[in-house]
């Protein structure tokens, strides 16, 4: 941490103690706010922040156990519970802001506040992506696949992404953002069946790649980085 803020030409540091009093109580405070209120269905769901461990074992009602009628009396029901397992689930969003810029805000709450309005924002823009992700999804991470054609072109390269054409069928707009990373998957079963399949490269990073271009008229992304797959298929 002390390495990513250097003293400016010797003078005024900054040091941890500061970003403590100023960055962590107003960056947390914010983040919660705005996911809270920044998506319609994020705003409207119970959360608890108490969850600890890997799973968490949920009683569920799935009948109606009473029973009503009129003129005679009703017949009970016998209730159907089940328990829900709640497997936990880290995401992480991460900003990057300007150690001078923390500096000059923090002698005044509002300006440091206002200072972190549109990073904090942003952070919690893509956690909140990252859920919907996770919400609409079918469990496997997928997030679309080639159509039959298998379209591709381009060589990875800055200069040169790859475009790659996604099929209509598998295709969520709000899967695709820039600046966000993927990988190519191969194997899968018959779709819309997207079990099996196996990760270029396992987890390695140099077999993630970059999103740098999304076009929702079309299906068609762009991805910057190394892949084999991908440049076989171009």
């Amino acid at each position: 941490m002390s390495s990513l803020l250097p003293n400016a030409s010797g003078k005024g540091n900054y040091s941890i103690a500061e970003i403590n009093a100023n960055f962590k109580p107003t960056f947390e405070s914010r983040s919660k706010t705005m996911y809270s209120t920044a998506d319609f269905l994020e705003g409207r769901m119970k959360k608890r922040y108490n969850l600890t461990g890997k799973e968490k074992n949920v009683e569920t009602n799935l009948s109606f156990a009473g029973g009503y009628g009129a003129r005679l009396l009703p017949k009970a029901n016998n209730s159907l519970m089940e328990t829900q397992k709640i497997v936990a689930k880290k995401v992480y969003g991460r900003t990057l802001v300007d150690r001078e810029g923390m500096k000059a805000a923090s002698n005044s709450e509002g300006a440091f506040q206002q200072y972190f309005r549109f990073p904090i924002q942003k952070t919690v823009e893509n956690y909140v992506n990252q859920c919907g992700r996770i919400m609409f999804g079918d469990g496997t991470g997928i997030l679309a696949r080639g159509d039959a054609a298998t379209n591709v072109t381009g060589t990875g390269a800055v200069n040169n992404p790859y475009i790659v054409k996604l099929s209509a069928a598998s295709w969520k707009r709000h899967n695709f953002h820039k600046k966000q990373f993927v990988q190519y998957v191969s194997g899968l079963a018959a779709f819309p069946d997207n079990s099996g399949g196996a990760m270029e490269g396992g987890d390695a990073v140099t077999n993630i790649l970059e999103v740098v271009s999304v076009t929702d008229s079309t299906q068609t992304i762009g991805l910057v980085g190394v892949s084999a797959a991908l440049t076989a298929l171009s």
